[in-house]
Protein backbone atom coordinates (compact mmCIF):
# COMPACT_ATOMS: atom_id res chain seq x y z
CA UNK A 1 0.00 0.00 0.00
CA UNK A 2 1.27 3.71 -0.97
CA UNK A 3 1.79 5.41 2.06
CA UNK A 4 1.57 9.20 1.68
CA UNK A 5 3.45 12.02 3.30
CA UNK A 6 2.11 15.23 3.74
CA UNK A 7 3.70 18.68 3.92
CA UNK A 8 4.46 18.86 7.72
CA UNK A 9 5.39 14.93 8.59
CA UNK A 10 6.75 11.75 7.10
CA UNK A 11 4.84 8.90 7.86
CA UNK A 12 7.62 6.28 8.03
CA UNK A 13 11.28 6.34 7.13
CA UNK A 14 11.92 5.36 3.62
CA UNK A 15 13.14 1.60 3.03
CA UNK A 16 15.92 0.93 0.34
CA UNK A 17 15.25 2.46 -3.39
CA UNK A 18 11.90 4.05 -2.13
CA UNK A 19 12.35 7.94 -3.04
CA UNK A 20 9.32 10.76 -2.30
CA UNK A 21 7.69 12.32 -5.36
CA UNK A 22 4.53 15.11 -5.27
CA UNK A 23 1.67 15.70 -6.92
CA UNK A 24 -0.17 19.38 -6.91
CA UNK A 25 -3.31 18.47 -4.79
CA UNK A 26 -2.06 15.37 -3.11
CA UNK A 27 1.03 15.71 -1.35
CA UNK A 28 3.81 13.86 -1.45
CA UNK A 29 4.34 10.28 -1.38
CA UNK A 30 6.61 7.18 -1.76
CA UNK A 31 7.63 5.72 -4.85
CA UNK A 32 8.61 2.04 -4.60
CA UNK A 33 12.05 0.78 -5.09
CA UNK A 34 12.39 -0.78 -8.71
CA UNK A 35 11.86 -4.72 -8.27
CA UNK A 36 13.33 -6.88 -11.30
CA UNK A 37 10.67 -8.76 -13.94
CA UNK A 38 10.12 -12.08 -12.64
CA UNK A 39 11.34 -14.53 -14.94
CA UNK A 40 9.55 -17.60 -16.08
CA UNK A 41 10.07 -20.79 -13.88
CA UNK A 42 12.87 -23.19 -15.61
CA UNK A 43 11.39 -26.43 -16.28
CA UNK A 44 13.02 -29.44 -16.26
CA UNK A 45 13.66 -31.71 -19.40
CA UNK A 46 11.08 -34.17 -19.68
CA UNK A 47 12.49 -37.44 -19.22
CA UNK A 48 12.85 -40.01 -21.87
CA UNK A 49 11.83 -42.39 -19.84
CA UNK A 50 8.32 -40.88 -19.28
CA UNK A 51 5.23 -41.43 -21.67
CA UNK A 52 4.45 -45.12 -22.37
CA UNK A 53 6.95 -47.83 -23.00
CA UNK A 54 7.15 -51.02 -23.54
CA UNK A 55 10.08 -53.67 -22.23
CA UNK A 56 10.55 -56.83 -25.58
CA UNK A 57 12.70 -59.53 -25.03
CA UNK A 58 12.26 -62.67 -27.32
CA UNK A 59 10.22 -61.12 -30.28
CA UNK A 60 10.86 -57.00 -30.36
CA UNK A 61 8.31 -56.26 -32.95
CA UNK A 62 5.99 -57.25 -31.12
CA UNK A 63 5.90 -54.00 -30.12
CA UNK A 64 4.68 -52.71 -33.36
CA UNK A 65 1.20 -53.93 -32.11
CA UNK A 66 1.15 -50.42 -29.77
CA UNK A 67 2.35 -48.29 -32.39
CA UNK A 68 0.44 -44.58 -31.43
CA UNK A 69 -0.47 -45.69 -27.75
CA UNK A 70 3.91 -46.13 -26.71
CA UNK A 71 6.16 -43.78 -26.96
CA UNK A 72 9.17 -45.89 -26.59
CA UNK A 73 10.59 -49.59 -26.72
CA UNK A 74 13.25 -51.18 -24.24
CA UNK A 75 14.67 -53.86 -26.67
CA UNK A 76 16.96 -56.41 -24.65
CA UNK A 77 20.61 -56.61 -24.82
CA UNK A 78 21.48 -59.71 -23.19
CA UNK A 79 22.39 -62.71 -25.68
CA UNK A 80 19.53 -64.82 -25.55
CA UNK A 81 17.43 -61.67 -26.70
CA UNK A 82 15.57 -61.41 -29.80
CA UNK A 83 17.44 -57.75 -31.17
CA UNK A 84 19.21 -57.23 -34.01
CA UNK A 85 20.27 -54.10 -36.10
CA UNK A 86 17.17 -54.66 -38.33
CA UNK A 87 14.50 -55.02 -35.75
CA UNK A 88 15.72 -51.89 -33.88
CA UNK A 89 15.75 -49.90 -37.59
CA UNK A 90 12.22 -51.35 -37.91
CA UNK A 91 11.31 -49.53 -34.60
CA UNK A 92 12.82 -46.74 -35.47
CA UNK A 93 10.53 -46.48 -38.75
CA UNK A 94 7.33 -46.85 -36.96
CA UNK A 95 8.40 -43.65 -34.78
CA UNK A 96 9.25 -45.18 -31.46
CA UNK A 97 12.02 -44.31 -29.68
CA UNK A 98 14.19 -47.36 -28.78
CA UNK A 99 16.02 -47.64 -25.89
CA UNK A 100 18.42 -50.85 -24.33
CA UNK A 101 17.84 -52.41 -21.63
CA UNK A 102 19.59 -55.32 -20.24
CA UNK A 103 18.72 -58.03 -17.72
CA UNK A 104 22.73 -58.18 -16.40
CA UNK A 105 23.74 -54.62 -16.57
CA UNK A 106 26.93 -55.71 -18.58
CA UNK A 107 27.62 -54.33 -21.98
CA UNK A 108 25.69 -50.58 -22.99
CA UNK A 109 25.75 -50.72 -26.63
CA UNK A 110 23.82 -47.29 -26.72
CA UNK A 111 21.40 -44.85 -24.73
CA UNK A 112 19.29 -44.41 -23.32
CA UNK A 113 20.31 -47.59 -21.23
CA UNK A 114 18.40 -49.58 -18.98
CA UNK A 115 19.79 -51.68 -16.17
CA UNK A 116 17.62 -54.33 -14.20
CA UNK A 117 18.36 -54.00 -10.41
CA UNK A 118 16.27 -56.80 -8.75
CA UNK A 119 18.56 -57.30 -6.02
CA UNK A 120 21.75 -55.77 -4.37
CA UNK A 121 24.29 -57.39 -6.47
CA UNK A 122 22.54 -56.33 -9.83
CA UNK A 123 22.03 -52.88 -8.55
CA UNK A 124 25.72 -52.98 -7.93
CA UNK A 125 26.78 -54.50 -11.80
CA UNK A 126 24.47 -51.07 -12.76
CA UNK A 127 26.55 -48.73 -10.57
CA UNK A 128 29.50 -50.18 -11.94
CA UNK A 129 28.21 -48.96 -15.36
CA UNK A 130 27.53 -45.36 -14.73
CA UNK A 131 31.38 -43.86 -15.70
CA UNK A 132 30.68 -45.17 -19.48
CA UNK A 133 27.09 -43.83 -19.69
CA UNK A 134 26.83 -40.01 -20.99
CA UNK A 135 23.20 -40.47 -21.71
CA UNK A 136 19.80 -40.67 -20.24
CA UNK A 137 19.57 -43.85 -17.53
CA UNK A 138 17.54 -45.52 -15.90
CA UNK A 139 17.19 -48.41 -13.40
CA UNK A 140 14.20 -51.12 -13.39
CA UNK A 141 13.82 -52.89 -10.22
CA UNK A 142 12.83 -52.08 -6.27
CA UNK A 143 14.39 -49.87 -4.31
CA UNK A 144 13.21 -52.77 -1.01
CA UNK A 145 15.42 -55.10 -2.49
CA UNK A 146 18.60 -52.76 -2.14
CA UNK A 147 20.75 -52.02 0.31
CA UNK A 148 20.95 -47.88 2.28
CA UNK A 149 24.08 -47.52 0.63
CA UNK A 150 23.16 -48.21 -2.59
CA UNK A 151 19.96 -46.27 -2.99
CA UNK A 152 22.47 -43.66 -1.88
CA UNK A 153 24.96 -43.77 -4.64
CA UNK A 154 21.80 -44.52 -6.94
CA UNK A 155 20.85 -41.04 -5.81
CA UNK A 156 24.56 -39.88 -6.57
CA UNK A 157 24.70 -41.31 -10.08
CA UNK A 158 21.14 -39.72 -10.62
CA UNK A 159 19.69 -42.87 -12.65
CA UNK A 160 15.83 -42.70 -12.85
CA UNK A 161 13.80 -45.29 -11.64
CA UNK A 162 11.45 -47.10 -13.37
CA UNK A 163 9.80 -49.10 -10.44
CA UNK A 164 8.65 -52.91 -11.19
CA UNK A 165 5.11 -53.47 -10.25
CA UNK A 166 4.53 -56.95 -10.48
CA UNK A 167 1.13 -58.21 -9.23
CA UNK A 168 0.78 -60.80 -11.66
CA UNK A 169 3.35 -62.44 -8.87
CA UNK A 170 2.33 -60.39 -5.62
CA UNK A 171 -1.93 -60.13 -5.86
CA UNK A 172 -1.65 -57.94 -2.75
CA UNK A 173 1.35 -55.49 -4.37
CA UNK A 174 -1.77 -52.61 -5.22
CA UNK A 175 -0.53 -49.18 -6.69
CA UNK A 176 -0.97 -47.74 -3.19
CA UNK A 177 1.38 -49.65 -1.41
CA UNK A 178 3.94 -49.89 -3.63
CA UNK A 179 7.16 -47.93 -1.71
CA UNK A 180 9.79 -46.55 -3.48
CA UNK A 181 11.61 -45.87 -0.59
CA UNK A 182 11.69 -41.93 -1.19
CA UNK A 183 13.36 -41.98 -4.37
CA UNK A 184 11.54 -40.09 -7.14
CA UNK A 185 9.88 -42.85 -9.50
CA UNK A 186 9.93 -42.59 -13.29
CA UNK A 187 7.63 -44.37 -15.03
CA UNK A 188 5.71 -47.69 -12.91
CA UNK A 189 6.05 -50.95 -14.97
CA UNK A 190 3.36 -53.38 -14.86
CA UNK A 191 3.94 -56.80 -15.64
CA UNK A 192 1.62 -58.46 -17.69
CA UNK A 193 3.22 -61.94 -18.17
CA UNK A 194 1.33 -65.15 -16.68
CA UNK A 195 -2.33 -63.57 -18.22
CA UNK A 196 -2.41 -60.94 -16.12
CA UNK A 197 -4.75 -57.79 -17.40
CA UNK A 198 -3.52 -54.64 -18.14
CA UNK A 199 -7.23 -53.10 -17.21
CA UNK A 200 -6.87 -54.78 -14.02
CA UNK A 201 -3.38 -52.44 -12.93
CA UNK A 202 -4.18 -49.35 -14.84
CA UNK A 203 -7.86 -49.53 -12.85
CA UNK A 204 -5.31 -48.40 -10.24
CA UNK A 205 -3.89 -45.83 -11.73
CA UNK A 206 -4.31 -42.28 -11.70
CA UNK A 207 -4.36 -41.21 -15.86
CA UNK A 208 -1.38 -39.31 -17.27
CA UNK A 209 0.77 -41.67 -14.90
CA UNK A 210 3.83 -42.44 -16.60
CA UNK A 211 3.87 -46.66 -17.16
CA UNK A 212 5.56 -48.68 -18.72
CA UNK A 213 4.61 -52.51 -19.87
CA UNK A 214 6.82 -55.93 -19.51
CA UNK A 215 6.03 -57.81 -21.86
CA UNK A 216 5.36 -56.51 -25.26
CA UNK A 217 5.45 -60.30 -26.41
CA UNK A 218 3.24 -61.29 -23.51
CA UNK A 219 0.10 -58.62 -24.46
CA UNK A 220 -3.32 -59.76 -25.81
CA UNK A 221 -5.78 -57.43 -27.82
CA UNK A 222 -7.50 -56.68 -24.95
CA UNK A 223 -4.54 -54.87 -23.16
CA UNK A 224 -3.58 -52.80 -26.28
CA UNK A 225 -7.48 -51.32 -26.32
CA UNK A 226 -7.32 -51.42 -22.60
CA UNK A 227 -4.09 -48.94 -23.27
CA UNK A 228 -6.26 -47.09 -25.60
CA UNK A 229 -9.31 -46.46 -23.20
CA UNK A 230 -6.91 -45.66 -20.37
CA UNK A 231 -5.21 -42.61 -22.26
CA UNK A 232 -8.24 -41.34 -24.16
Amino acid sequence: MTKFYTRRREVRPLKPGERIDFRKGKGYFVVPAPTAPKSAPVQPPASPFAGVGLFTAWDPRAALQFKGPADWVAVQGDPESGSSTEVVTDLLHADFNVYLWEARAKNPQWQPYIGQAESQPELEACLALSPRLVGPKAIVGNPSAWTADGLNRVRAQAWELLIEWYQTDQPGLTFAKLDSRGYPITSYVIGVYHDYPLATALAQVPKGTPVSIYLAETCKPDDIDALRAWLA
